[in-house]
């Protein structure tokens, strides 16, 4: 292509191109410029001949005027494509399109789909980059796994905008580290099958890494627990980030419900007896008496007693506002157990105070403990030595021949609560009474403590282990 002054004209020496068609006149720089990507276009493709047709040629005009009228030449940015872009890439794009249009249409056609025509393709097209792009710019699961865990690990991540307690705040760590593992290099535009699917791996694959079952598949309860935690996220996601349209988690927690539900572990009476008849024969052991004596029989939860992690989470004996409210229904004491204390910090599992109800025997215990007088100030204590200590000397510390652990787990609230359900020795007999004062729901206090004692024998002896007489407890302390 070349010319001087005004003139223009293409210029091409390719043997294939009819001697005619070498040396075409322009009629200016873009007219050169036409003609040259259309002379290049016929070579490419074979059909240098179609220059000659009066109808082609008048086609490719019109297209050509067409780029014109749009001006779609002003509008193409370099940046956008990387290089500049000519007419050959216009030709070149058209081509490649009509050729992956008919192989598509071949393929819908033999499945029994309707054709796809080329506005509708393009349209689709369309769609596809921009969801594409959208999922390129989404943030990490694990990025936002991380914005959650800081949430609820705060002051302010649980429920009415309080902090959670440690060991809540510590089930969302173990939880959200799994999330990461299995969900964490997904962007948020991921379908739902693949998060639940990837999750679902992870769950199935997981074992106890505790040295006391080491190597022990999960439970059902496990991974219902961490799915239940999963489907918390997601809505943590759509409701106050606002980066899903739906929870892909939803209804997730109910493919790994436990089939079975086994009652709360308890222990025999003559178990708890030899427990208080250790604490009883020993100064040392004495100091932790009302600890236990609380835990047996009030049934609050261990850490509401005494947190041996936090200081300041120690019942106060105010609480007993000076051992004035009788209860009617056990015949001992009613005291408060409150959520949280005058600094505002935890002292409850639950965010609402509570009454309780320490058995007419509890009562007398805790007078023994406290050399024959009812505490009213100062605080319940606690040290872990001693707590080790008497329950090793009770035959409570360790596990039994099978491996099972001799104190599982929260067995002294959940013994309490088991004997006091349904006791005709007192006046409440259906246990309303008694889940009100331990701070369950009906569902899991039936479902967790109803008819594990089946022996009236039983809960009657339960709540008439008491002190030993003056003259027993003089000779303790010789």
């Amino acid at each position: 292509m070349g010319g001087t002054g005004a003139r223009y004209r293409v210029i091409c020496t390719k043997s294939i191109v009819p001697k005619d068609l070498r040396k075409i006149k322009a009629d200016d720089k873009k007219d050169a410029e036409t003609k040259a990507s259309l002379l290049d276009a016929a070579i490419r493709s074979g059909r240098i001949d179609g220059l000659k047709n009066p109808e082609e040629l008048a086609a490719i005009k019109k297209v050509v005027e067409d780029f014109r009228i749009t001006k779609i030449w002003e509008q193409q940015n370099p940046s956008r494509w990387g290089k500049k872009l000519e007419w050959q890439d216009v030709m070149d794009v058209g081509r490649d399109l009509i050729l992956v249009l008919n192989r598509q249409n071949s393929f819908r056609e033999s499945k029994g789909l309707a054709k796809l025509g080329t506005e509708e393709a393009i349209r689709k097209l369309d769609h596809y980059l921009q969801e594409a792009s959208e999922k390129a710019i989404a943030p990490l699961f694990k990025d936002l796994l991380a914005k959650f865990l800081e949430y609820k690990t705060s002051k302010h991540g649980g429920r009415g905008n309080t902090e959670l307690q440690p060991t809540t705040k510590n089930y969302w760590k173990k939880t959200c580290s799994l999330l990461v593992e299995a969900i964490g290099d997904y962007r948020a535009t991921e379908e739902r099958k693949v998060l639940r699917d990837s999750l679902r791996d992870r769950l199935n694959r997981g074992f106890d890494a505790r040295k006391r079952s080491l190597g022990t598949p999960w439970s059902p309860a496990t991974k219902h627990n961490y799915a239940t935690g999963a489907w918390t996220f997601g809505k943590w996601c759509m409701e106050e980030e606002d980066v899903l349209k739906y929870n892909p988690f939803t209804n997730f927690p109910s493919k790994f419900t436990p089939t079975k539900q086994a009652r709360a572990k308890i222990l025999k009476v003559e178990q708890v007896e030899k427990l208080f008849e250790v604490m009883a024969s020993s100064e040392r052991f004495k100091k932790m008496g009302p600890y236990f004596t609380l835990l047996f029989f009030s049934g609050v939860r261990p850490y509401e007693a005494a947190n041996p992690s936090q200081a300041h989470r120690r019942l106060q004996w105010e609480c007993f506002d000076g051992w004035r409210g009788d209860s009617v229904v056990s015949g001992g004491k009613l005291f408060q157990v409150v959520s949280e204390d005058a600094l505002g910090r935890n002292m409850s599992k639950s965010n609402i105070d509570r009454t309780a109800d320490l058995t007419a025997n509890g009562v007398k215990w805790i007078k023994f403990f406290h050399g024959g007088n009812l505490p009213t100030k100062g605080e319940v204590y606690y040290l872990q030595e001693i707590l080790q200590e008497i329950r090793t000397a009770a035959g409570l510390w360790g596990k039994d021949a099978k491996g099972k652990p001799k104190w599982p787990n929260d067995v002294a609230r959940h013994s309490m609560a088991s004997y006091a359900d349904q006791n005709q020795d007192f006046t409440d007999k259906q246990g309303g009474w008694w889940q009100s004062c331990l701070g369950h729901t009906h569902e899991v206090f039936l479902s967790r403590y109803r008819n594990p004692v089946i022996n009236q024998v039983d809960r009657t002896r339960y709540f008439n282990i008491f002190p030993p007489k003056e003259k027993d407890s003089d000779k303790a302390q010789e």
